[in-house]
């Protein structure tokens, strides 16, 4: 993609920055226009750690929806999160933008009283369960019509059953006399 203003990490989240100071919804659909584009085109970019001040992973934008970026992480490769990310716009930035440390400090100054979190948290990968593991509770579910039930538990509730019948025993013999 041919870099024009508009079509920058860097450009849109000064345009947010102005959009909240200034409280301008133009800016705001100015901004939400450019991340559609962006995401078109699968723009990469990083996200960037302002704990680190580093950036902590390189991502490919998909589009933009709820108020987030929608962002692939494409390096390095965590098997444990979610390949797709919603991400903020605030915690994004160009590759020329994060070459070091003052670079992505200078972002963070300017970006400092909007954001809420210093690092992006990431959603986790939902583990699917084996396919062999999936069949055992498939068919432990229609083999017993009381899931979870485990000796530990039939224990108490015979416990239990011995106790309300003494008690109704007891009841019975008072109520005789």
């Amino acid at each position: 993609m041919e870099s024009t203003p508009s079509s920058s990490i860097k450009w849109l989240r000064e345009r947010l920055v102005q959009a909240r100071r200034a409280r301008d919804l133009k800016l705001l659909e100015q901004v939400e226009e450019g991340l559609h584009a962006l995401g078109e085109c699968r723009y990469r970019c990083c996200l960037l750690d302002y704990d680190r001040f580093e950036p902590s992973y390189y991502v490919r934008l998909l589009g933009y929806e709820q108020g987030r970026v929608r962002a692939e992480i494409e390096y390095p490769i965590n098997p444990g999160l979610s390949q797709v990310q919603l991400l903020p716009l605030s915690h994004l930035a160009d590759y020329h933008e994060a070459r070091s440390w003052n670079d992505v400090r200078r972002i963070y100054a300017a970006i400092a009283p909007f954001i809420h979190q210093k690092a992006v948290p990431l959603a986790r990968e939902a583990r699917p369960r084996p396919a062999d593991e999936q069949a055992r509770y498939a068919e432990a579910e229609l083999v017993s019509p009381v899931p979870n039930w485990t000796p530990a538990r039939i224990g108490w509730f015979a416990a239990g059953g011995v106790v309300l019948a003494g008690i109704f025993l007891l009841l019975m013999l008072k109520a005789g006399h």
